[in-house]
């Protein structure tokens, strides 16, 4: 596991807050490596359930970003 990793897998382990929020402000990390070491993880584990918690919101192959289709009308801008 490598040092960005283990260090997000450890403060999400020793978090007493919503660890599922939490573990949404790591989108830094890479995907891959985190499904890596998902499959590599001991079921009934803290390390599992955290590696479960981040594989599910950075899945491997999909984007991460944002796609926002958001059109300003006119009408809407200006008050009449």
């Amino acid at each position: 596991m490598n040092a960005e990793l283990k260090a997000a897998v450890d403060t999400l382990k020793a978090s007493y807050g919503d660890i599922d929020r939490e573990a949404a402000t790591y989108s830094h990390l890479n995907p891959a490596d985190i499904d890596a070491e998902f499959q590599k993880a001991k079921i009934d584990t803290a390390e599992f359930v955290v590696l479960a918690i981040l594989a599910s919101k950075f899945p491997v192959g999909k984007s991460t970003t944002k796609v926002v289709h958001d059109v300003v009308t006119p009408t809407s801008v200006i008050n009449d």
